[in-house]
């Protein structure tokens, strides 16, 4: 996976270090430091307002641009640039977004269809990539990706169904995806009986796993009450 890291490297915000890790450090964020750094050069007090930054000019505002939008920007172009290309970094890229969807169980491309939230799935490159499509209502298609397909009529998505009960806690979100890959299923109908009518008993004693032709990551078996 070189060629994938270098693609990463290139493109910095692309990155492993997440908006959500950096407000947990007590440092300040690499945005803040890239901005603080270059406003005095433009003739800018570095402690000005981000209000007063963003504004537009005509508001009273310097209307400065998001560094990490333009980043962002920046970054999904190299990506769409090597996925053109079709090359050995298109090649991995493919390979770990398919990991990412098999693991996120959602029935849709996760590039393409952005408003569900995958925060439960491990984070890293795609998780970043997704979330930052959202926040720009953006998406990215990509043709003959490998994205799991509903079974039946009426049939769902458990995770998408779960990410979307009221009240539910990010913790119970991941514990059920994480129950979901040891039983190896994505949908719904995946876990009725052959009558569709209702889900046996014995699918939830912690032993039962699906004859799946997939190819899944090693998920321990659930331990007692999550």
């Amino acid at each position: 996976m070189d060629s994938l890291a270098s693609m990463c490297i290139t493109s910095s915000n692309i990155s492993f270090r997440t908006d959500k890790v950096l407000e947990k450090t007590t440092q300040p964020s690499q945005y803040t430091i890239i901005e603080e750094a270059f406003l005095p050069k433009l003739g800018i007090n570095r402690k000005t307002k981000r209000t007063v930054l963003r504004a537009p000019i005509k508001l009273g505002g310097i209307a400065l641009p998001n560094v990490q939008t333009i980043q962002d920007q920046k970054g999904i172009v190299n990506v769409m640039r090597q996925l053109q290309l079709g090359k050995e970094i298109a090649t991995d890229f493919k390979i770990l977004l398919a990991q990412a969807q098999l693991d996120s169980g959602l029935a849709h491309p996760i590039l393409d269809k952005t408003d569900v939230d995958i925060s439960y799935i491990e984070p890293g490159m795609i998780v970043h990539l997704h979330d930052r499509l959202d926040a720009l209502d953006g998406s990215i298609v990509i043709e003959n990706q490998w994205c799991s397909k509903l079974q039946r009529v009426h049939d769902e998505s458990i995770m998408e169904r779960i990410s979307k009960l009221p009240g539910v806690r990010p913790r119970e979100v991941q514990h059920a995806n994480q129950c979901r890959k040891y039983m190896r299923v994505i949908t719904i109908a995946e876990l009725l009986s052959l009558c569709g009518r209702h889900i046996e008993p014995t699918r939830f004693n912690g032993r039962w796993r699906a004859n799946s032709r997939l190819q899944w990551l090693r998920q321990p078996a659930p331990t007692g009450t999550m």
